[in-house]
């Protein structure tokens, strides 16, 4: 989504930088942004530097300043968790969605109790429901209770019992009735941004893109072993698989650029100087170019066991930060 402001919350970070309902950040630091996406990005990155973040702002009158973002008062896990903009104290602008549904899955609950495509939700447990976030952040917090929904249906309100199931998600337990939304027609056109460039200019945004992606996970590797950094940040198969999941069903292009982005932080796992993946062996070699001669079988056999140690001990913290997410 276009990175345009909606809310701020007063004392927050965004608020003493001056940010105001309807202001674009068109820039972090010397980075162009479009997408929210950008602007996550390149805050959690100048925060990995311990620096301040410079914003550019376009305002709605198309007048442009600038803006600094002070988080020092800010974790380095806060800032990287899932409730970034709740930290940063700004509220993106999202489309208001009528909550029109458009299809529901078979033996969902929302199928169940007797939801059809083109029921409008209206109410729910008798408080209002006019947007499709609202009924979504609703139905996620009551996973495995009852709501009492009040559906129009042809112009009759119905009134059906809703248990959303229970599911497993990156925060934990949530609820889901298995239902989408009727997205109206020109939405995506006034809040979203696509950014496309010719073959060159995108091969020249690709290397960029990951030395970006590559710093970043370097830094946060960086700050875990100074301990500045929670270890909970990990993830394991079981989260990867979900996400993977999930950037399937927004579509090709964010699911090949979720594929990019392992394939970059694996590739710098592999490189890292622990005896048994390539950067071990890389290792090796350089001690061998000055030393002279080949390491001894001792030093190998030693290193092998750190090498080990230090995986398994890598493999078990993700399994365990993946278990938890699951069962919390």
């Amino acid at each position: 989504m276009k990175p345009v402001v909606d809310g701020v919350i007063p004392g927050s970070p965004a608020a003493r930088a001056g940010l105001e309902r309807g202001d674009e950040i068109v820039r972090v630091d010397d980075r162009e942004t479009l997408t929210w996406e950008g602007v996550m990005q390149g805050v959690i990155a100048a925060a990995l530097d311990d620096e301040p973040v410079s914003l550019g702002v376009r305002r709605e009158d198309d007048r442009q300043r600038g803006a600094v973002l002070d988080l020092s008062d800010l974790a380095l896990d806060e800032i990287a968790s899932s409730s970034f903009f709740d930290k940063l104290g700004v509220e993106p602008r999202r489309p208001k969605v009528p909550p029109v549904i458009e299809r529901t899955e078979p033996g969902g609950a929302a199928a169940e109790a007797g939801i059809v495509p083109g029921d409008r939700i209206v109410e729910a447990d008798g408080q209002p429901v006019d947007d499709w976030r609202g009924w979504v952040e609703l139905v996620r917090s009551r996973g495995g209770k009852v709501i009492q929904v009040g559906v129009e249906r042809d112009g009759t309100l119905l009134r059906l019992p809703l248990t959303p199931e229970l599911v497993a998600s990156e925060e934990g337990m949530v609820g889901h009735i298995g239902a989408a939304v009727v997205v109206p027609r020109g939405l995506a056109d006034r809040f979203y941004a696509v950014e496309r460039y010719p073959p060159l200019t995108a091969l020249g945004r690709a290397v960029s893109k990951t030395a970006e992606v590559s710093k970043l996970t370097l830094n946060m590797l960086w700050k875990m072993l100074l301990l500045e950094v929670s270890v909970r940040n990990l993830s394991g198969p079981i989260s990867i698989a979900q996400y993977a999941g999930h950037s399937a069903e927004v579509g090709i292009s964010r699911f090949l650029e979720f594929l990019a982005i392992v394939s970059i932080s694996l590739g710098i796992l592999n490189l890292l100087p622990i005896p048994l993946l390539d950067g071990g062996h890389l290792m090796y070699y350089l001690i061998e170019l000055f030393k002279g001669g080949p390491v001894s079988d001792e030093a190998q056999l030693l290193g092998q066991r750190v090498g080990i140690a230090l995986l398994v001990g890598l493999m078990g913290v993700a399994f365990f930060n993946d278990l938890a997410r699951l069962l919390g």
